[in-house]
């Protein structure tokens, strides 16, 4: 942990955060994606199958109500949750303990401050929620907004389960400043919903392949499944093909 921040509040902490923001929600006949377990997940940044352990106890100390609703976007009846009166008053107490914690933030600039989490919140250029800011917190207490949009926050929080994506991404370097290129990245962008699944970026090293690589990536993040992979001098084709491999298995392509 970096000398003077906090470590990121536990899932359940964040998960009586991203609820408190919708206790208006509670008797209402269609409720927002994010009272789902889907929404839930995605808010917290959890695979919804841990959901349901996640909230248990949240549900036995009774601070949590589950009950079928119809959910926007979804279409069928969903389970949805809603925090009790005494539940929202615990999200209070958390949000009070832990809005004056110490976090350092990278913004979009590449700028680098210590400050707490609420005033995080107020000096970013993004709009996000306090379980938003929590989501792009580290364990060590730094909170990377350069690489975001809010067109990817948007992304983040609006993941259904019936469209579970495969990425591979590993072999992706994090990019924290990218500057112009629009053209070269609507051409890209272009032949990948057209024409191709596939690009190749070739050129020498130190021009910017990886920076291209990755704002194209971001176009397509939760769109389709996608596949990086960064090939070196010194490799044959074996580690493609094996990359290609493992990644269409993932997709369900096991021929």
């Amino acid at each position: 942990m970096t000398a003077g921040t906090s470590s990121r509040p536990g899932v359940q902490e964040r998960i009586f955060l991203h609820l408190s923001d919708y206790v208006d929600h509670t008797d209402k006949v269609e409720v927002p994606f994010a009272l789902s377990q889907m929404g839930i997940a995605n808010a917290v940044s959890i695979a919804r199958s841990n959901v349901p352990r996640a909230i248990s106890g949240m549900k036995e100390a009774g601070h949590l109500v589950e009950r079928q609703a119809h959910v926007t976007g979804v279409s069928r009846k969903r389970k949805a949750y809603f925090l009790t009166d005494e539940g929202a008053k615990v999200a209070d107490e958390i949000w009070s303990r832990i809005s004056e914690n110490k976090v350092r933030v990278i913004h979009s600039d590449g700028r680098s401050e210590s400050t707490t989490i609420a005033q995080a919140i107020e000096s970013s250029e993004l709009l996000l929620r306090h379980v938003d800011m929590l989501r792009y917190m580290d364990d060590s207490g730094i909170i990377d907004l350069s690489g975001l949009s809010s067109e990817l926050v948007e992304r983040d929080l609006s993941k259904h389960i019936e469209k579970q994506l495969v990425s591979y991404l590993n072999d992706l370097p994090r990019t924290r400043r990218f500057y112009g290129r629009e053209k070269e990245l609507d051409v890209m962008a272009k032949l990948l919903e057209s024409k191709s699944a596939s690009i190749l970026v070739p050129g020498i090293a130190g021009i910017g392949k990886t920076s291209l690589s990755t704002k194209i990536l971001d176009r397509f993040t939760h769109r389709r499944n996608l596949l990086y992979h960064r090939c070196q001098d010194w490799e044959g084709s074996r580690a493609f093909l094996e990359a290609c491999a493992e990644w269409l298995s993932a997709v369900g392509h096991n021929d």
